[in-house]
């Protein structure tokens, strides 16, 4: 097994947190949550400094935090914020931030309290406006949920707008964009969420783990949507099982990797598979298993993809 990291003290971890929750984004680029943080600073930091004011993609940032620390002490802090008034579309998409870290989390009667927010937020006024956020956000909620609501209210905001038209065989903007979320978004949101919840609901240890790293490889058909959560959901997974399990998961799911045949272009191809192998390296490290001499050569690249589990003093 690898030797495992150093944590950081106390001042250093906070400082990094809040440099990450409160980071302000510029642009595309993507940050991660800060490796090596004591658990308990995580937490309390959280609970001190997480507020309902944040802005949507900060609540989002501490949120990842949470995951990727498994803090299911600060799950009621983030549900203490859905009682907030949604008076517009950040506050939608605040309020969203906390479901998903509910739904991921939370025991039972977390999820319910996220799975009633969320069906608060289907019938507001301005659900036009943040529809396929909300789309995204079903795929996070508990099992036992349903996207019925969310389905009928978009199939009557698109019939009703389709009666608007003068000719209504020729759809204009609005309607197609209606149209592709409630017939199409949706419903491969719903299915994905379908996949994700037998996986998570069930199965012997190892099978699950490999099921995860094959998500988070990208290997599915719903990694668009399940890619980020399996990411956290690995966490998880180790804490559900064993560090140990997620590494012989995800080395299982790397064995594959080249038998894969996916419907894109070459240089498509070239771009997942040098993805998939950066990730491989990085959650083998990252869960305390050995790298073999060729995936050393591979993690100690400067130039390789980074994500979640990457060492962060490679990401510059």
């Amino acid at each position: 097994m690898s030797e495992k990291p150093e944590l950081l003290d106390e001042e250093t971890a906070k400082s990094r947190l809040r440099d990450y929750i409160f980071h302000k984004r510029a642009s595309t680029e993507r940050v991660f949550v800060p490796h090596r943080i004591p658990r308990e600073v995580a937490s309390q930091f959280i609970r001190d400094e997480v507020d309902v004011e944040l802005r949507p993609e900060n609540m989002d940032n501490a949120g990842n935090a949470a995951r990727f620390y498994f803090l299911k002490d600060c799950v009621d802090h983030f549900g203490s914020f859905l009682g907030a008034q949604v008076r517009d579309v950040s506050d939608a998409l605040r309020t969203m931030a906390c479901i998903r870290l509910l739904g991921n989390l939370g025991e039972k009667d977390q999820q319910n309290q996220a799975f009633e927010a969320f069906e608060r937020l289907v019938q507001h006024r301005m659900l036009d406006q943040f529809a396929e956020p909300l789309i995204q956000t079903y795929f996070h909620l508990g099992l036992d949920t349903s996207e019925k609501k969310l389905a009928d209210r978009l199939e009557q905001m698109y019939r009703d707008h389709v009666k608007t038209l003068e000719n209504r065989k020729r759809p204009d903007t609005r309607a197609n964009q209606l149209d592709d979320l409630v017939h199409y978004k949706l419903v491969y949101a719903a299915a994905a969420k379908k996949k994700k919840d037998l996986l998570w609901g069930g199965g012997r240890d190892e099978v699950r783990a490999y099921a995860l790293a094959r998500v988070y490889l990208g290997m599915v058909d719903y990694s668009r949507f399940g890619r980020e959560w399996a990411s956290y959901a690995l966490v998880a997974e180790a804490e559900r099982s064993s560090p140990a399990n997620v590494v012989k998961g995800v080395r299982t799911a790397a064995s594959e990797l080249d038998a894969q045949k996916p419907d894109a272009d070459r240089q498509t191809v070239k771009e997942h598979l040098e993805d998939a192998r950066s990730r491989v390296c990085d959650a083998i490290a990252y869960f305390e298993g050995e790298l073999t001499d060729k995936e050393k050569v591979l993690f100690e690249s400067e130039d390789r993809p980074v994500n979640l589990y990457t060492p962060q003093e490679e990401i510059s």
